[in-house]
């Protein structure tokens, strides 16, 4: 029997897929293992984390406004409870690494879910002396799960693997459950603008400007943003393009909600003009509930097309304006296989994937 810790830089107050996934696999390894799971302390009341309390999981936490606070007190907790095995989320990798301590009893295994490069390659005399240092130091002896193969290519690093995300249906519902309702006599799109640079709002709201007016009128564009980013959206939306969204009338601004799959239910055009991403769980949720998907035509996001969605060059903001407006005067999609979907990015199998990289 191992004991695994399952140390995650998450404490949204939405669940998203994210923690349902990892409820889902430490139920599973706790067949045969001790599994505890480390999260920020902002986190300790969050609906999610009573949930997986009752259920019977062991939490902890820890103070993640600096590095060295996060890695005293995983350590500690790792100290504590003998842990055999580190398996990071959402830490980076210089501190995932000291949280796993000098010890080569204690494995650590880093969960890479995102490509914040927007597209930009690091090149130079200083990014090759870095990538050196973090290969023949840093990662030597650590196990990498990339969520993209293309993620995974880039490094090039050993012992890295390729997992495919997953969707998580069965989603943990608050009991506070809350659903948005859009204007169901609009044509409702749908965008998410969190980290407003890298998901390239700018694009989506400059594309949606240009579309033609018998188009226009017929549509809202529904920017979900969360609050104490909404400002700095707004900023660089007008920055970028000129256009102040608080005064668009075809513009709406809304809150992320834990019942997310009710705006999903209430759209019929998803658009994600991300400059970068690693895998989007957006994108896939979209498809399942039968919305057009228009995307970007990203590494992390090719693998949509076999499933229906239109795909543009971020280059050309009229590539997607044409294809917006063709989703306009499509309406909702007719037909789409969701159980193809599910079955492509099954739970069960990311989670023997998963388990199977921790375990061996």
């Amino acid at each position: 029997m191992k004991t695994i810790n399952i140390v995650c830089d998450y404490s949204s107050v939405y669940s998203g897929n994210f923690i349902p996934s990892i409820f889902k696999l430490t139920t599973f390894l706790k067949k045969n293992n001790r599994v505890i799971i480390s999260l920020p302390d902002r986190a300790e009341n969050r609906f999610w984390s009573t949930y997986l309390k009752e259920q019977g999981i062991d939490l902890f936490f820890f103070d993640n406004s600096s590095a060295s606070k996060i890695i005293k007190t995983i350590k500690r907790i790792n100290k504590h409870n003998n842990v055999d095995i580190v398996y990071t989320h959402f830490i980076s990798t210089p501190v995932a690494k000291l949280l796993a301590g000098l010890s080569k009893k204690r494995r650590l295994i880093i969960h890479v879910h995102s490509d914040f490069s927007c597209g930009q390659t690091s090149k130079g005399i200083k990014a090759r002396i870095k990538k050196l240092l973090f290969e023949k130091i840093i990662r030597r002896d650590a196990k990498f799960i990339y969520v993209s193969d293309s993620m995974k290519q880039a490094e090039k690093l050993n012992n890295s693997y390729y997992v495919q995300n997953a969707l998580c249906t069965d989603r943990i519902v608050s009991p506070e459950r809350k659903t948005t309702i859009l204007d169901t006599k609009k044509i409702n799109i749908l965008a998410f603008a969190w980290s407003p640079e890298v998901k390239g709002i700018d694009i989506t709201c400059k594309a949606f400007f240009n579309v033609k007016e018998e188009y226009k009128n017929k549509a809202i564009l529904n920017i979900v943003v969360n609050e104490n980013e909404k400002k700095k959206c707004i900023d660089f939306i007008k920055d970028k393009t000129g256009i102040n969204v608080e005064n668009q009338k075809n513009i709406t601004l809304l809150e992320p909600q834990e019942d997310i799959f009710s705006l999903y239910k209430q759209s019929d055009i998803f658009i994600s003009s991300s400059r970068s991403e690693g895998f989007s769980y957006s994108i896939l949720e979209a498809l399942y509930f039968g919305l057009n998907v228009c995307s970007s035509n990203i590494d992390g996001t090719k693998w949509s097309k076999e499933f229906g969605a239109l795909l543009f060059n971020l280059d050309s903001i009229d590539e997607l304006t044409n294809l917006v407006e063709k989703c306009i005067k499509k309406g909702h999609k007719d037909k789409f296989n969701r159980l193809e979907i599910v079955q492509k990015f099954s739970i069960q199998k990311w989670i023997e994937n998963v388990s199977d990289i921790l375990l061996n």
